[in-house]
């Protein structure tokens, strides 16, 4: 750290430490007798004992200095000047609401040399003085610069407001909290404080975010009023297709308007989700990986969030990412690389099952399932995200500047978002974080069919084809970073530097094909080795097993040698982990899902094929789609600087965990199960047809009464992992 002003900084301690320094001496002596003995009222005798201990501290009245920098008497705005005055007149004076304000702004902050730079205040109690003041207040944050230095490179750091898709940069700015008359606009306070400041050498900062007014007024808009109309129209029907379903049985076949309002009833649904099966079917293990997975990519959104919220200990962040410990949390992109590679997987796998019962290959209802499968839940976060999210979720000091930045966000970027573009276009202005995911998994989705008919069509194709893509998979990422000079490690523990590398390196789909093609691969060679069973030998699958033991945590492992302070860039290196490791990181877990599904998983593969996963797994979506807005939630609506220490951050991700597991099921019901009924519904009525149906429903129940097994069944069936067969 560099240090500027020092004089600055010893006035500016004196000034603003002087206001409320005695609050200690409270307990001195009882000065106003009271007939109500309760907290709420001894606090009350706190502006008569600070009359007194004035006195004694400042014989000629408070200092001009601590009067001047809290009320802006000289503002040019009438109104300003005639609050300020009356709030300096009255501070003089020890009027509870004055002292109540002066009580509620921040003060300078300790623990600068840790990286300390935010004394928030109190925010409630600013915006309830006006209750009790002759004006109405609002809380505002003010920023003064120059205090530490801004990493060095060709950006201009002042000017960067938001990284990782926008969310907002935590700079290190002295930033200080005051309760100030709401009659004061942004442009007084600026003007004030940086005549202040100017003299020391350090520079006044505050956007459009900065305040909150205590009769702050937000209208609802159309948006908001379709929304809700919508929610409570969909939570009429799904309360009237639950009661008709538990109610009135069904006699015989139902009609199309029976099947129709029995895809909203939520008990229906509800049992699909917590619908266990038997544990021997095919890719059982799978929604293990899926939880597993966003459990994962839950954890490391929640240091990603506390980088951008305040801390007391802040130093201890950047601290905490030089520790092995830390390596999981800094390469949560590898949890990112199990969804691509799950999605090539079941992608290959499950188009060659229905290629061989002879099903023909629909290109338009295979995007079709896609987009019925994702846009229904997509779309209503996005539109929470934009509306009812900033105004029923929380407020404090730094709401406005995390929500009302992303609504505005989420108003200029929602097509790319529709489009799912989002992780080409627009990046630094990402409506919701996460959500370059889902554009991720579309693209490859809409791309698959070519690489998925060439499986099918030419039989060398998988042997030859998909290793030769692999490779150049690798060969891109390696390039991307190397040309871009992009250093290897973590977006988590970049710091500002993030956001030029962020829409290069991390979120691009061109980066993310290693993991897919292998997925592909993998999903290819399982489904052939039903036919043909695999017999590999002890030294084999022990090899296999090491192997994959020891390259996973390599790969987890070694990205925190380019996290120590002593490490210096090499390109060469970076660009070879950059480009390697995702690839390697797949091919352990292909290693360990090919080895449970052939019979070589031992205890893993009872692990993961535990039947607690199954509707864990089916709520993964769900999960993923709430688990960031808690969570963004939660450190937008910040109104102290927290302490970094490892137990209370893991309590907390496993409270985060637990809510999203317990908040989803509904959801789900809601807002996902329905419309992949409907879309069922649409192509047995509409597709497969009645009299297929009937003839499909005959035959089942014929196997049935010859006492068929379970896995034939189920192959006539399809697969039954809550996933599409074809279309």
């Amino acid at each position: 750290m560099e240090c500027q002003g020092l004089k600055f900084f010893d006035k500016f301690l004196l000034v603003l430490v002087a206001s409320l320094g005695y609050i200690g001496c409270t307990n001195a002596g009882k000065v106003i007798s009271s007939t109500n003995d309760d907290i709420e009222s001894r606090l009350l005798e706190i502006p008569e004992r600070f009359r007194q201990i004035s006195q004694i501290a400042y014989p000629d009245g408070l200092p001009s200095s601590l009067l001047d920098f809290y009320s802006l008497t000289n503002s040019t705005n009438e109104v300003c000047a005639n609050h300020s005055s009356k709030y300096r007149q009255a501070l003089l004076n020890f009027e509870t609401w004055a002292v109540q304000m002066l009580d509620s702004s921040g003060k300078f902050p300790s623990g600068l040399m840790h990286a300390h730079f935010h004394a928030m205040g109190n925010f409630e109690e600013c915006l309830e003085v006006a209750e009790s003041a002759p004006f109405q207040t609002q809380h505002c944050m003010v920023q003064f610069g120059n205090l530490v230095r801004f990493p060095q490179g060709p950006i201009d750091w002042n000017k960067v407001e938001t990284v990782i898709g926008g969310l907002p940069v935590l700079k290190p700015l002295l930033t200080v909290g005051l309760c100030l008359p709401a009659g004061c606009g942004r442009d007084e306070i600026v003007d004030h404080y940086r005549n202040f400041a100017s003299k020391y050498n350090v520079t006044v900062h505050m956007n459009k975010f900065s305040c909150t007014a205590s009769d702050e007024k937000k209208p609802f808009t159309w948006l908001e009023i379709v929304l809700l109309d919508f929610v409570l129209m969909l939570t009429i029907l799904v309360v009237v297709a639950t009661i008709v379903d538990m109610n009135y049985p069904e006699r015989g076949e139902p009609g199309v308007g029976r099947e129709l309002l029995n895809c909203f009833s939520c008990i229906r649904n509800a049992r699909a989700i917590f619908k266990t099966e038997s544990t021997k079917r095919p890719l059982a293990t799978l929604n293990a990986f899926r939880f597993l997975s966003v459990s994962w990519v839950i954890i490391c959104h929640h240091y990603l969030f506390s980088v951008l919220r305040p801390a007391i200990n802040y130093l201890e962040m950047s601290q905490l990412f030089t520790r092995l410990y830390a390596a999981p949390i800094l390469n949560g992109l590898l949890a990112v690389d199990n969804f691509i590679l799950m999605n090539g997987l079941l992608l290959s796998y499950l188009f060659l099952e229905a290629m061989h019962k002879g099903h023909k290959f629909n290109i338009i209802l295979f995007y079709l399932h896609r987009l019925v499968r994702i846009l229904p839940g997509y779309s209503l976060q996005l539109i929470l995200s934009m509306t009812v999210m900033s105004r029923f979720y929380s407020n404090g000091p730094l709401w406005k500047n995390f929500m009302d930045r992303h609504t505005e966000n989420c108003y200029e970027s929602w097509w790319t978002n529709i489009l799912f573009i989002n992780n080409y276009v627009k990046v630094d202005k990402q409506c919701i974080p996460s959500t370059w995911y889902l554009s991720l998994d579309m693209q490859l989705h809409f791309m698959a069919p070519i690489f998925l008919l060439s499986i099918w069509r030419w039989k060398h194709f998988a042997k030859v084809g998909i290793p030769i893509f692999i490779v150049l998979a690798n060969i891109i990422a390696f390039l991307n970073s190397y040309i871009g000079q992009f250093p290897a490690g973590s977006i988590i523990a970049r710091d500002l530097k993030t956001v030029h590398t962020y829409p290069y390196e991390y979120i691009t789909t061109h980066n993310k094909l290693g993991p897919w093609f292998i997925g592909l691969g993998l999903g290819y060679i399982l489904y052939y080795a039903r036919e043909k069973p695999v017999k590999l030998t002890a030294s084999m699958v022990k090899l296999g097993w090491t192997l994959c033991s020891v390259l996973g945590l390599g790969v987890i492992m070694s990205i925190s040698y380019f996290h120590q302070d002593g490490t210096e860039y090499n390109k060469w290196l970076s660009s070879t982990y950059t480009g390697l490791h995702s690839t390697v990181w797949a091919l352990c877990v292909s290693w360990v899902i090919f080895a449970c599904e052939t019979g070589y998983g031992g205890g893993v593969k009872k692990f993961l094929a535990w039947r607690v996963f199954q509707p864990l797994g089916k709520l993964t979506f769900a999960i993923f789609l709430s688990h960031i807005g808690i969570q963004y939630g939660n450190s937008s609506a910040s109104k102290a600087s927290g302490y970094i220490e490892i137990v209370p951050m893991a309590t907390n991700i496993l409270g985060e965990i637990t809510v999203c597991i317990l908040v989803t099921p509904l959801l789900s019901s809601f807002y996902e199960a329905p419309y992949i009924c409907l879309e069922r519904l649409y192509i047995n009525r509409c597709i497969i047809g009645p009299k297929e149906k009937r003839e499909r429903e005959m035959k089942e129940m014929t196997i049935s009464m010859n006492g068929a097994s379970a896995e034939e069944t189920q192959k006539l069936n399809g697969n039954s992992n809550g996933n599409p067969t074809i279309c």
